[in-house]
């Protein structure tokens, strides 16, 4: 147990991974989005095998990652809590579309497009690289959403 309290003491932000892929949309929520590399500009997404983002960024070659902001833990439970193959996860929400095509999600702090450059396989997830080909700071007086397990499962 002492194990699983510690790993949750890693301070994340919450973000909506989304995707366009043959003119379906989808989206899901993410908290292990991490900065990779300078140069090239690189981030890492990890993302479950069984998600239906994962093959749809397979397929697509692209995504772009929503950064929420502070009080959007009802959004976050949305993409994280229903699965993408039984649910249109964004029906009644006012989403606009990127550059490259995938949800913009409303009252965010900012997004970045990418397209996909490399996929690993890691652990139970695939650990997806993406080239940063584009960033919107949308809103930034609005503090970002950290992860706190409790808002979600406590």
């Amino acid at each position: 147990m002492v194990y699983k309290d510690v790993l949750k003491s890693i301070v994340s932000g919450v973000y909506i991974v989304t995707v366009e892929d043959h003119g379906n949309l989808n989206g899901m929520t993410a908290i292990w989005v991490h900065q990779v590399s300078y140069e090239p500009q690189l981030v890492g997404v990890a993302v479950s095998p069984l998600r239906r983002t994962h093959d749809m960024i397979l397929s697509s070659k692209k995504f772009t990652v929503n950064v929420l902001s502070e009080g959007q833990q009802e959004q976050a439970r949305n993409f994280g809590f229903k699965t993408g193959y039984s649910t249109d996860k964004l029906d009644g929400v006012s989403f606009t579309k990127s550059a490259n095509g995938c949800p913009i999600l409303p009252d965010i702090h900012s997004y970045f497009n990418c397209n996909l450059v490399n996929n690993y396989k890691i652990g139970d997830h695939s650990l997806l690289i993406g080239e940063v080909t584009g960033v919107t700071l949308v809103n930034e007086d609005a503090g970002r959403l950290v992860f706190d397990p409790d808002d979600y499962f406590g």
